[in-house]
């Protein structure tokens, strides 16, 4: 026998009320995106720092970003949507290199997408254009007051997911 989610959120609260420690951190580790921020809304900040923190050690970076990008995009949150893209792209430049090359950039932003052409293996070129669709938007999205727009956001997270499927394709070939 086992509690639905509804079971465990009451239990909880019922636990707290009494004086428990009741940490819930994990339970939506294995959920889409969505789900988590679906299932943190209305929690207290802890306990949503606490499922976000155990829901991104279950995934690798670039994915977690790219996947937790089109879920605030689906939200509405286009900024939030854009930045947690180029993260997405970055990391998986990063991955790329790493596993090609042994070695990530470190210098410029406006650079590595040279740098990946450079070292990134096959689909370097392909990985670096994605980067490239990227890289205007990382201030906007990060210090800039201006909204970013839906076809901007759109073009951010498809170019994060390709990235991020060409950084898959690259590990797998790299581990044969």
């Amino acid at each position: 026998m086992a509690l639905t989610p509804a079971g465990v959120v009451c239990a909880r609260r019922l636990l707290a009320a009494t004086g428990y420690d009741t940490p819930a951190a994990g339970r939506l580790a294995d959920v889409s995106a969505m789900e988590l921020l679906l299932g943190t809304d209305g929690e207290e900040i802890s306990v949503a720092y606490g499922e976000a923190i155990a829901w991104r050690a279950a995934r690798e970076p670039a994915e977690a970003a790219a996947e937790m990008s089109e879920a605030v995009r689906e939200l509405g949150n286009r900024v939030a949507a854009a930045g947690n893209a180029i993260h997405a792209g970055i990391g998986a430049a990063d991955a790329i290199t790493a596993a090609r090359a042994a070695v990530v950039w470190k210098g410029e932003h406006s650079q590595s997408p040279a740098h990946l052409e450079r070292v990134g293996g096959d689909d370097r070129r392909k990985a670096a254009a994605q980067l490239r669709r990227l890289k205007p938007l990382k201030n906007r999205a990060e210090y800039d007051p201006e909204p970013i727009s839906a076809a901007e956001t759109k073009a951010a997270v498809t170019a994060a997911a390709r990235m991020v499927r060409i950084a898959e394709q690259t590990a797998k070939q790299v581990e044969r």
